[in-house]
C-alpha cells in the first residue's frame, strides 16, 4: 500500500520553547493532519470549520479596515492583529487589493479564476488581462487563501497554451508555497500540472521562451542570456547578458519541480530535475564578481542560435575550426581590404570541394556551405573579408587541410569577443539565489555570499533613507525617476527606484536565509534589519509617499478626493502604493515619490506583502510530506522590543485552523480566552498554550513538551 493512502490515525505536537527574549524559535516540527479524513492522495478540499474559522479574534473589530470586503475576507484570509497598528491597516489594505485583481474567467471548464496585475486592461496583457511577470508573486500571496479554487483555477491556467508568456517566471516555486499547507492539491492535480509545466520549463531554460524575447543559451558561457525587460526589470544598469535573477530563477524552478516529482512519488522526474537544479546552482556561482563582492552580470554579445546537428566527419586530419564572431574567414588574399578571392568558388558537394583543395598544393582551408551546397577553396583564412552567406550562423564550416602551409593571418586573427562583468550591484542580483533558495548552509564560500547582505543597508549601497533601491546609489547611472515629465525621466526604470515586485523578492529572502541559518552565520542580515526593510515597505503605503501626477509632474496632495477614497483609512491619505517611485530624499531626488500611471494602489498588484506578515512576522513555515502530513515550523523573526504582541487567526494549514499569539510578557494577554496568572508575567520566560478546543485550554510549561491532540478538529496554538 502507497503512503499516501495510509490512514492518519493521530496528531502528535512536539514543541521547544526558547527563552531568549530576542529570538523565539520552535525548534521541532509541528505535525498537522484531520485524523479520521484526508490525506494527499484522496482529499480535494479540505474540511472547512462549521463556525466561524476565527477562534483568538472578531473579524467585526476591523470592519472598518475591510470596509465592504468584509463578507470576502470573512470566508478567505488570516486575521491578524498587532502592537503596530499601520502595520495591520496595510495588512487589510493589502487583501483588499489582492481581492480587487481577483477576476472570474466564466469559463465552462475548471479554470474559474485568474490573477490580475493591473485593474484596468493592458494592451501587453494576454487573455482575461493577464501577465505573468508577477504571477509567482500572485500565487505565493493567494496560497494563504481558505478558498482553494482561485489557486488551483490560476496554477492551471499558465500552463495552458493559450496563457501568454511575455516574461520569465517562477510558476513551480509557487505552487510549492500552495501545496506545502496542504490544503488543496491532491496528488493527481500536482502530477497533471508539473508534467504539463516541465515542458514549459526547458522552452524557458533555451530562451525559445518568451516569445520573440532574443533570450538564448549561451553554450560559450555556459548560461541563460537574457535582457533585462523578459525579467520585468527594463532599464537596469547591468543591461543584457548572462544575468543573475535568471540563472537563480531556473534553479529555483527546477528544484520546485524536483521536489514536487518527489511528492508524488515520481523519483525519475524527481532525480532529472534536481540534477538539472544543480547546473542551474553552479551557473548562479560563476556569475560571483570577488571585485565588488556581489553577484553580478556578465555582459556578453548575444550568442549565436545552438548549431544543427553535426556532419559526417571529414576525412582523418582536416581540423574544423571555430566561428569568428559569427562569421567565417577564408579568402584568397593574405590581408586585402575591401575585396574576397579565392582558389575556387562555386556550387559542389563537400565531397567534391575538399577533392578540388586537395589537388591544388596552394589550397589550405575549405568553407562549405553545407544547406546551399556552396564551396570555397582558399590559401588563407583572415578577417578582412569575412565570409558573409546566406546563413553562416548555422550552415557554413570552414575546414584547415592537414600539414597546410599556410595559416590564419596573425594581424587579422579573429577571436571571440570577451565577457566583462558589469561591474554593479543591483538588488535582484544581492537576493535571487536566496529567494530561490540556491544558496543553503551547505554551500561553499556561503559566508562570503552572506557578507553582501551588507550592501543592502549601506546608503552608498541600495540602502535608501525610505526603502530599498534596484541598483547601488554610488553608480554613476543611478537615477530615480520623479516628476516624469522632466527631461530624461520615464516609466519603469530599474536603474535606481524601488520597486515593491523586488522589495518583496528582498523581504522573503531574508526570510529564508535567517530561518535557514544558524544564528550569527550571517552578521549582516538579523532580525532587526528584516524589520526595517518590513516597515520600509509598510510605510510606502502611506501619505509618508508623495503620488505624482504622471501628466503634470505636480505632487497631488490630496488622495481623499480620489478614486482611491474607499480604500484610505477615513480622514487620512493612507494605504496606497504604485508600481515604482523613488525612495532618496536628497541628492536632488525628491522623494519618497511614487512616480507610475497606476496612480492608486488598488490598481496594482506586482508584489506580495501580507505572505511576508504570515512567513516573517508570524512565521509559519508548513511542509507537505509524502505521507500526507503537514509540518508546521513556527519561528517569529521581528524582535520582542520591535513588535511587542501580535496575533493570526485563521490560518488554514493541512485542513485546520490554526491561531497563534505571541506576547514579549505574559501579562500583555489577560483576555478571557488567554488569561494567565500575573505572577507568570516574566522577562525570562514565555510559556505556549494549545488551544485544543473550545472546551479546553491547556497550558503548555517549560518542562511539558509533548501534547497528544489526536481528538482535536482545530489546532491553535498561542505564543509568548
Amino acid at each position: 500500500m502507497n503512503s499516501l493512502s495510509r490512514p492518519i490515525v493521530g496528531v502528535l505536537v512536539c514543541l521547544l520553547v526558547s527563552r531568549s527574549l530576542a529570538s523565539f524559535r520552535m525548534t521541532n516540527e509541528v505535525l498537522l493532519a484531520d485524523p479520521d479524513s484526508v490525506n494527499f492522495r484522496e482529499h480535494h478540499k479540505s474540511p472547512m470549520p462549521d463556525k466561524e474559522p476565527y477562534y483568538l479574534l472578531n473579524i467585526t473589530s476591523f470592519g472598518t479596515l475591510l470596509g465592504d470586503d468584509i463578507a470576502w475576507a470573512t470566508k478567505n484570509i488570516p486575521l491578524f492583529e498587532s502592537a503596530n497598528s499601520t502595520l495591520d491597516l496595510v495588512y487589510y489594505f493589502r487583501w483588499r487589493t489582492y481581492y480587487r485583481h481577483i477576476h472570474a474567467t466564466n469559463r465552462s471548464d475548471e479554470i474559474k479564476w485568474v490573477v490580475t496585475e493591473f485593474a484596468p486592461n493592458v494592451p501587453w496583457a494576454g487573455d482575461y488581462n493577464t501577465i505573468n511577470c508577477a504571477a509567482g508573486h500572485h500565487m505565493t500571496e493567494g496560497s494563504w487563501l481558505r478558498d482553494g479554487d482561485y489557486m488551483q483555477s490560476y496554477a492551471k491556467w499558465w500552463t495552458l497554451p493559450e496563457a501568454r508568456h511575455n516574461y520569465y517566471y517562477w510558476w513551480a516555486h509557487a505552487l510549492a508555497e500552495n501545496v506545502n499547507k496542504g490544503n488543496f492539491f491532491t496528488e493527481a492535480t500536482v502530477q497533471g500540472l508539473i508534467q504539463m509545466y516541465k515542458a514549459q520549463f526547458f522552452s524557458y531554460a533555451n530562451g525559445t521562451v518568451p516569445a520573440g524575447s532574443n533570450s538564448a543559451f549561451d553554450i560559450i558561457n555556459d548560461c541563460l542570456w537574457n535582457v533585462p525587460g523578459n525579467e520585468g526589470q527594463e532599464g537596469s544598469i547591468s543591461g543584457e547578458g548572462c544575468r543573475t535573477l535568471i540563472q537563480s530563477l531556473m534553479f529555483g524552478e527546477a528544484q520546485a519541480l524536483g521536489d514536487l516529482f518527489a511528492l508524488v512519488g515520481d523519483n525519475e522526474g524527481s532525480s532529472e530535475m534536481h540534477l538539472e537544479a544543480d547546473r542551474w546552482a553552479k551557473r548562479v556561482f560563476a556569475l560571483w564578481n570577488e571585485n565588488i563582492s556581489s553577484f553580478d552580470t556578465l555582459r556578453a554579445p548575444h550568442p549565436p542560435p545552438p548549431p544543427p546537428p553535426p556532419l559526417p566527419p571529414m576525412p582523418t586530419g582536416w581540423e574544423l575550426l571555430p566561428t569568428h564572431n559569427g562569421t567565417f574567414c577564408c579568402d584568397q588574399s593574405p590581408c586585402a581590404n575591401g575585396h574576397s578571392t579565392f582558389l575556387f568558388e562555386g556550387s559542389a558537394t563537400r565531397d567534391v570541394c575538399v577533392s578540388k583543395c586537395l589537388t591544388n598544393r596552394r589550397c589550405a582551408f575549405v568553407t562549405f556551405d553545407d544547406m546551399g551546397n556552396w564551396c570555397f577553396n582558399a590559401e588563407f583564412c583572415n578577417t578582412t573579408n569575412p565570409f558573409a552567406g546566406p546563413d553562416p550562423l548555422h550552415t557554413v564550416f570552414t575546414w584547415k587541410r592537414p600539414q597546410a602551409h599556410h595559416t590564419q593571418t596573425p594581424a587579422s586573427t579573429a577571436t571571440e569577443a570577451s565577457a566583462t562583468f558589469a561591474g554593479v550591484r543591483e538588488l535582484a542580483s544581492l537576493t535571487s539565489p536566496w529567494y530561490f533558495r540556491v544558496i543553503k548552509p551547505t554551500t561553499p564560500s556561503a559566508a562570503t555570499y552572506a557578507a553582501a547582505w551588507e550592501t543592502a543597508f549601506d546608503p552608498e549601497g541600495l540602502a535608501a533613507p525610505f526603502g530599498l533601491r534596484t541598483a547601488e546609489f554610488r553608480h554613476p547611472q543611478y537615477f530615480c525617476d520623479i516628476q516624469r515629465p522632466k527631461p530624461g525621466n520615464g516609466c519603469c526604470h530599474w536603474n535606481g527606484p524601488m520597486w515593491p515586485f523586488e522589495t518583496a523578492k528582498a523581504i522573503s529572502a531574508a526570510i529564508y536565509a535567517l530561518n535557514t541559518f544558524a544564528a550569527g552565520d550571517i552578521p549582516a542580515l538579523t532580525g532587526d534589519r528584516l524589520w526595517t526593510m518590513l516597515w520600509q515597505y509598510t510605510q510606502a503605503h502611506t501619505s509618508t509617499w508623495r503620488l505624482v501626477d504622471v501628466h503634470s509632474g505636480d505632487f497631488i496632495q490630496n488622495l481623499s478626493k480620489s478614486a482611491a477614497a474607499p480604500f484610505l483609512l477615513p480622514g487620512t491619505n493612507n494605504a496606497w502604493i504604485a508600481e515604482s517611485g523613488c525612495a532618496d530624499d536628497t541628492g536632488g531626488y525628491d522623494g519618497p515619490a511614487w512616480t507610475d500611471e497606476a496612480e492608486q494602489g488598488y490598481w496594482y498588484n506586482h508584489a506580495t506583502f501580507n505572505d511576508l506578515v504570515l512567513s516573517g512576522v508570524v512565521g509559519v513555515r508548513p511542509t507537505l510530506h509524502r505521507s500526507g502530513t503537514v509540518a508546521v515550523v513556527v519561528n517569529p523573526l521581528i524582535p520582542a522590543r520591535t513588535l511587542p504582541w501580535w496575533t493570526a487567526d485563521g490560518i488554514l494549514l493541512g485542513g485546520k485552523i490554526v491561531s497563534v499569539r505571541y506576547c514579549m510578557y505574559l501579562c500583555y494577554y489577560t483576555t478571557q480566552t488567554c488569561s494567565v496568572p500575573y505572577a507568570m508575567c516574566s522577562a525570562s520566560m514565555r510559556a505556549v498554550v494549545l488551544l485544543t478546543s473550545e472546551a479546553h485550554t491547556g497550558l503548555m510549561s517549560m518542562e511539558r513538551t509533548t501534547v497528544d491532540i489526536m481528538a482535536s478538529k482545530r489546532l491553535s496554538m498561542v505564543l509568548w
